[in-house]
Formats: C-alpha cells, sequence, structure tokens
C-alpha cells in the first residue's frame, strides 16, 4: 500500500493527527516545527529532516508518510520574450499529464496551477473543456506544482525572485476539486509553509453553485469570476454552466 504523501496535509490535519499521541500542546508545537522544515527553501533539494520533533516522531512519519511532491516537471518550454515559463507536469499516480505557468511581471512572480485532467464544464473557446473531465487533482498534487517549480528555479538558476501569487488557472475548474482547492490554498497561506498572503492566492472559476459560497466561507482567498459575457444568452451560448447557475445567481453571492 503506498504512503500518503506528507504535502497532502494541512498544518491542522496534521496536529490532528499528532495530538491523541502527545497531546495538543506538543502536537501543535511539533506540527508547526514539521511544516518549517517540509516548506522551507532549503528543501528544494529534498533533503528532509525534522531534527526539532524527536526520534519517535521521526520514525512516525517516515513508516506513515512519503516525502515525494506526487508530481514531477516532464518538460518545461521558457519564453525568450517575457521569461515566462510553461511547464508540463507529470502526476506520478497515473502518468497524466497538467500545465503550470509560471509568469514574471513586475513586483510579483505569478504561479498558474491546474486543478484537474482535463474539465467538465465545456466552455466553448477552452481547448482543456473540449477534452472533458479525466480526473481531479489530490492536494499534494496542486502543492506539488509550486514545490517542483521552485525546485527548478534553483536548480536552473532562474532569478526572477520567489514565487508571490498562485492562481487556480490552469487545466480544470477549480470549485469542481473544491476539497483539494480548498486544503491547497490553506497551505499556500499557511505562515509555517508558503506564507502568501491570501490576497495573493486567486481561484479563478465559470461560477459554480454551492461551491462558490463555500470558498468564500473557508478560505479569505480572493476568487476571480471568468464571465466573457455580461449578457446571459450569450454566455450560455458559449458556457453551458450559465443554464445551470445563471449569471444573476452567481452575482449575487459575489455580492454578499
Amino acid at each position: 500500500m503506498s504512503k500518503t504523501s506528507l504535502f497532502a496535509l494541512t498544518r491542522t490535519q496534521l496536529q490532528e493527527l499528532l495530538q491523541p499521541n502527545i497531546g495538543f500542546a506538543k502536537a501543535s508545537l511539533h506540527a508547526k516545527s514539521i511544516f518549517k522544515n517540509l516548506y522551507k527553501l532549503e528543501t528544494i533539494k529534498d533533503d528532509f529532516s525534522f531534527p526539532l520533533v524527536g526520534n519517535k516522531i521521526n520514525h512516525w512519519l517516515t513508516e506513515n508518510f512519503s516525502f515525494d511532491y506526487s508530481v514531477k516537471i516532464k518538460e518545461f518550454f521558457l519564453s525568450e520574450v517575457d521569461q515566462s515559463v510553461k511547464f508540463i507536469i507529470e502526476l506520478l499516480q497515473d502518468n497524466l499529464l497538467v500545465e503550470s505557468v509560471l509568469i514574471p511581471e513586475k513586483n510579483r512572480l505569478t504561479l498558474c496551477v491546474s486543478t484537474q485532467v482535463g474539465c467538465a464544464q465545456g466552455c466553448r473557446f477552452c481547448h482543456t473543456g473540449r477534452m472533458g473531465l479525466r480526473r481531479s487533482l489530490t492536494t499534494d498534487e496542486i502543492v506539488g506544482q509550486l514545490k517542483s517549480i521552485q525546485k527548478w528555479m534553483f536548480e536552473n538558476n532562474y532569478d526572477r525572485g520567489s514565487v508571490t501569487n498562485v492562481v487556480y488557472m490552469g487545466m480544470g475548474e477549480p470549485l469542481d476539486n473544491l476539497e483539494a482547492v480548498v486544503e491547497s490554498a490553506d497551505i499556500f497561506t499557511d505562515p509555517m509553509a508558503f506564507f502568501l498572503s491570501p490576497h495573493r492566492v486567486t481561484v479563478s472559476t465559470v461560477g459554480i453553485l454551492p461551491q462558490l459560497e463555500q470558498i468564500f466561507k473557508r478560505t479569505l482567498v480572493s476568487v476571480a469570476w471568468s464571465l466573457h459575457s455580461p449578457f446571459s444568452v450569450e454566455r450560455s451560448q458559449v458556457m453551458p454552466v450559465n443554464i445551470r447557475h445563471p449569471l444573476n445567481e452567481v452575482l449575487q453571492v459575489f455580492k454578499g
């Protein structure tokens, strides 16, 4: 039986697993220490160690979890024009492929991450939508996109600074993979992990209800609405989601 990737857990989830054996206070401290070591930039060399938690916890981690990213970079394409990089990411579970894109801009470096292989929404203008949906990504596969690209940046001397922004705008509809998006966003914004501001993490969605309400309730991240047309009839022609979740209903959720 394969081990769960440690990158699949939020710090709260890890703490809850530790707590029955060592109590709340120690579990909280150990979870913080593990996350600091797991996500600090030095670990891009894959040399994971947790010196502050003791041999018993280290043994438990080794026995129950893997420290791989669950993904690897299969190919990349570097633009000579603006230094943006398109990555073809292989999912190690089944060798399916998704895309991530690194976009350098003035005072920011944005990573677009994928949440699904394909997409079920069928937007007429979208190549991914024409693929249909193969499956959703797991939390560690979403987080692994950033970790593996951080490692690539280090190994290839990509000197445009650290990733400052994450946008869920690669392949797939993020709100069709709500739990993994919420959990990965928690990790992206965790002070003990990537420590991105919630305002610098953006979920781009075509507008799925009631998941849209849930993302507002459960996270502080920004949400971008892929509108394409403000006219309901016209939008329905290119985005079938508008038939199920009409403009006015989605708009009411944004108005709060």
